[in-house]
């Protein structure tokens, strides 16, 4: 039996073993699959399919991919999918955020410097 996707202490070796034969089985079908239909809509055979986990892949700040980039990661071996978010990680960028934001508030209603006074922020 597995919980979590984790097998249990008490299954024999035998049925892990066939779990994972199973597991790789759908691996295998989902990256045929996928070729397959590549093939058939655009006509390309491709080189290689590799399945990322969502948020892999590096996007600009108004959501388009960055092609380039990661071409230059996966070929470089360094394309990692994104740290889970908890919620003190989450609480903690919120924080960063928030106070951002409120800097650039500050310096767009601060007085402009006097004369011979330099902008120390």
């Amino acid at each position: 039996m597995e919980a979590q996707g984790r097998p249990h202490k008490a299954d024999p070796p035998s049925l892990r073993k066939a779990n994972l034969k199973a597991k790789r089985t759908l691996v295998d079908h989902a990256y045929q699959e996928i070729r397959h239909r590549i093939l058939a809509a655009l006509a390309l055979l491709p080189a290689r399919v590799v399945l990322l986990a969502p948020g892999t892949l590096p996007r600009t700040s108004s959501g388009k991919l960055r092609r380039a980039e990661a071409a230059r990661l996966l070929l470089a071996g360094a394309l990692r999918p994104p740290s889970r978010l908890g919620a003190l990680r989450l609480a903690r960028e919120w924080g960063r955020s928030r106070l951002a934001w409120m800097r650039s508030r500050l310096r767009r209603t601060a007085p402009p410097p006097l004369d011979g006074e330099t902008d120390r922020a």
